[in-house]
């Protein structure tokens, strides 16, 4: 009895512990898909996505397509934990990491700094039941700020997605929130790389 009385607890917290760390690996995976898939949909706008919608129905902003790719790649995870999604055309140096090329002014929420090329998602403010507002204007084809240089018109060879979600703990008692960060870059489909 007092060997079961000593062990009990210490048992206990070893398998909170690996729930806690299971879930949190679990989202932080899932996180990064949701951001690839993002990429990966983000860099095919303008372009037709085959198989991606039914027949007659018409065709999604490039913003909602990123949105729809993200959310399902996040299967287990609640969407409501998502703070926000940023669309963006990557900054620095391309041997830097994903999350290092996030324009600053986007990674932080906000509306993008001069020369920063980003749309920002943030499905907090949104309605139950509504498409995610962005902060700046609405992205459709051939429009898309993460895909044409404003000024030129030019598109860039690269676009990425970061995604930030914030996860309470499941244990009750343990305070704050577990903020994951994500980001992945994907080269831009139909634009010419090199000669």
């Amino acid at each position: 009895m007092v060997e079961a009385a000593l062990i009990t607890p210490l048992v206990v917290v070893l398998v909170v512990a690996v729930l806690e760390l299971g879930v949190a690996w679990r989202d932080r995976v899932a996180a990064g898909d949701a951001a690839a898939s993002g990429a990966r949909v983000a860099a095919l706008y303008p372009s037709t996505v085959p198989g991606w919608l039914e027949p007659g129905v018409p065709a999604p902003t490039g913003t909602a397509a990123v949105v729809d790719a993200v959310t399902d790649a996040l299967g287990a995870v609640p969407v409501t934990s998502v703070s926000w999604v940023v669309v963006f055309t990557p900054t620095g140096p391309p041997g830097a990491s994903a999350l290092d090329r996030v324009p600053a002014g986007c990674r932080q929420g906000g509306m993008p700094l001069a020369g920063q090329q980003c749309v920002v998602i943030r499905p907090d403010t949104s309605t139950p039941g509504e498409p995610w507002p962005t902060a700046a204007v609405a992205c459709g084809p051939g429009q898309c700020e993460w895909r044409d240089d404003p000024i030129t018109g030019q598109r860039s060879d690269e676009v990425g997605v970061y995604l930030r979600l914030g996860r309470n703990w499941l244990t009750p008692g343990i305070n704050g929130v577990d903020v994951v960060e994500v980001a992945a870059i994907a080269a831009s489909e139909g634009v010419g790389h090199g000669a």
